[in-house]
């Protein structure tokens, strides 16, 4: 494993988008794509770390979060 960090966030973009057929406690996923002709070498593995806050830095109710506490329906 390589023991270094590669700062990615210029070519990655993401979007939270509202899902056609919502189910219980899910009605919206976050998408992540990259920018450009940007590629991940599919033969290494590694870790992807991301946040997301609101706007005014609040805390999020994890309650009617359908993988909240679950992490078998991922």
């Amino acid at each position: 494993m390589a023991s270094y960090y590669v700062n990615i966030a210029d070519v990655v973009k993401g979007a939270i988008v509202k899902m056609g057929n919502a189910k219980d406690k899910a009605d919206i996923y976050l998408e992540v794509s990259f920018r450009g002709t940007y590629e991940i070498n599919h033969t290494v593995n590694g870790q992807v770390a991301f946040q997301i806050a609101k706007d005014d830095w609040s805390l999020f109710t994890q309650g009617n979060d359908y993988s909240y506490g679950d992490d078998t329906k991922l």
